[in-house]
């Protein structure tokens, strides 16, 4: 399956001056430690993971009724995954990564599961600052003629000229997810290189380079150096000690914060996104189920 990666890069200069200049640094007070149930203003203008869990299930029925109406069925031994569907089959998930906040990963899923997901537990797609979508599937499996066929007829080229099984189903639903990744980037970065998460960060590269494991030249850097890669003991040692860093350093508490306070004044700087952007969500989210309805009627 092709893994389309939004990733936020703490070392990006090429960060737009314009949107920097919307945003006033906050300064940062009693800041709290931070868990996985960390709570963002962000959080409030997005459907909760089960309702985008449904979504994804619904965009995957429909793109599969497509291929089938076309005579190019999924191969029986192939599955539509992605950022919120998980495979059907538990070994096809093997690389999908804790899906909690990034650096709120706690010591004993570390001790048991290392960078990966558990069975049963929170999941993404991609690493690190990784930002997910409903929209993001694609096709898994062994490679064979059927898949190679079912995945140009989903996503091109085609010879036809006719349009691509997931170009037609976005053009019946009629209802794009909204667009603010772009701004989940600004702020996130924003966050990472606020006065006083930077000397946090290089603090968890110092306590990571006493600990024996060196090389590290950004927070994120320990998890991307195993991923998509099978579980093993030496991930298992690096995501413990990653934790332990992360706990001793406090970047985690101290972004969180800076990004708590720069989300607040990108909601205030982008009233019409914001405003609507829940109702866009909901809006796909009904237009899919309506849409699956129709066809299996």
């Amino acid at each position: 399956m092709a893994v389309c990666l939004v990733l936020v890069c703490a070392a990006c200069a090429g960060q737009d001056e314009t949107a920097r200049a919307e945003y006033t640094e906050p300064r940062l007070k009693n800041v709290a430690v931070v868990d996985a149930a960390v709570a963002l203003p962000f959080d409030a203008y997005t459907l909760s993971t089960p309702e985008l869990e449904h979504m994804a299930r619904d965009y995957a029925q429909l793109l599969e009724g497509c291929l089938e109406s076309r005579g190019v069925p999924v191969p029986t031994d192939a599955f539509f995954a992605g950022d919120y569907l998980r495979a059907s089959d538990p070994r096809d998930n093997q690389f999908l990564v804790w899906g909690g906040p990034f650096g709120t990963l706690d010591a004993a899923h570390a001790k048991r599961w290392g960078y990966h997901a558990s069975p049963d537990g929170p999941y993404a797609n991609g690493p690190a600052f990784y930002l997910s979508s409903p929209d993001n599937l694609g096709l898994g499996g062994h490679a064979s003629p059927g898949l190679e066929r079912a995945e140009r007829e989903l996503d091109g080229p085609l010879d036809s000229g006719k349009a691509t099984c997931r170009a037609e189903v976005d053009k019946q639903l009629s209802a794009p997810m909204p667009d603010v990744a772009d701004v989940k980037r600004d702020t996130s970065q924003l966050a990472l290189g606020h006065p006083a998460v930077v000397p946090r960060l290089a603090a968890w590269m110092t306590c990571m380079r006493e600990a024996g494991f060196g090389g590290f030249k950004h927070v994120y850097d320990a998890e991307m150096s195993v991923y998509l890669r099978p579980l093993g003991a030496a991930e298992i040692r690096l995501a413990v000690q990653d934790v332990a860093c992360t706990r001793s350093s406090r970047w985690a508490d101290f972004y969180y914060a800076a990004l708590a306070d720069y989300e607040k004044q990108a909601i205030k700087n982008n009233p019409d996104l914001f405003s609507g952007a829940l109702s866009a969500e909901r809006k796909r989210a009904d237009a899919l189920s309506s849409a699956l309805d129709q066809d299996t009627r």
